[in-house]
């Protein structure tokens, strides 16, 4: 799916498995997605460190399919049969947070652990004032175009950030572009899906213009999403 995504680890509300005998060390099972190959090997690597690190608890990682790992967290949510840690793309947190199905990390991370965070990690993290995730990395969104096809449609690409396109401008381009011949100019990757990609594809797009998705208390979408701005 896709490869811009922030990576976080919240914890479960969970049985973690003590031991039977009094020197066996305690398991902490964590579900995680597949995902890139890159951040896949991060991950496992990461837990392979820990585990040879701490020989009292012991990670056990249970990598499952990207393209059904949500509804297997939800299944798993509603049974009450979740796993101590999990790995979302950052939209799909908050829903977990309201409704209890994940604690908060406050104090399991002291003041400086997290000053080695990037400050939209711990906002990403934060519901209700407090913090219920910490991210691998954070995820750069960007159009990127076909150079040869924009010089071939006769388009001024920007070099500069001074210099990048207005909404007007990119209209333009856009309509040059299937001038020239091409059929689809623009692809929104709408393939993907309803999933988390319509607010991490396009919040940025709405929020840009002065809209949002829903109220700064988090208590309403009406008047926001259909409000002027967004509209």
């Amino acid at each position: 799916m896709k490869a811009n995504k922030l990576f976080l680890i919240t914890a479960a509300l969970c049985t973690i498995a003590g031991a039977t005998a009094q020197n066996s060390p305690t398991k902490v099972t964590m579900w995680f997605h597949s995902g890139q190959g890159g951040e896949r090997d991060a991950l496992i690597a990461s837990v392979k460190r820990f585990n040879a690190a701490n020989k009292d608890v012991q990670i056990e990682a249970v990598q499952l399919p990207e393209g059904s790992y949500n509804d297997q967290v939800n299944a798993a949510a509603l049974a009450n049969k979740l796993p101590c840690v999990l790995d979302f793309d950052g939209p799909n947190l908050y829903n977990y947070a309201w409704s209890g199905k994940i604690i908060p990390l406050d104090k399991y991370v002291d003041a400086a652990t997290r000053k080695d965070f990037l400050p939209s990690i711990l906002n990403q993290g934060t519901y209700n004032k407090k913090l219920y995730s910490l991210g691998q990395f954070d995820s750069g969104l960007a159009i990127w175009g076909n150079r040869a096809l924009l010089e071939k449609a006769g388009v001024k690409v920007p070099t500069t950030l001074a210099g990048a396109w207005t909404a007007s401008q990119l209209e333009s381009a856009l309509a040059s572009l299937k001038k020239s011949g091409l059929r689809y100019p623009l692809d929104m990757k709408f393939n993907y899906g309803q999933g988390e990609w319509f607010t991490y594809g396009f919040a940025p797009i709405m929020q840009s213009f002065g809209g949002d998705l829903i109220s700064r208390d988090l208590k309403k979408a009406s008047g926001v999403l259909n409000g002027a701005a967004a509209v």
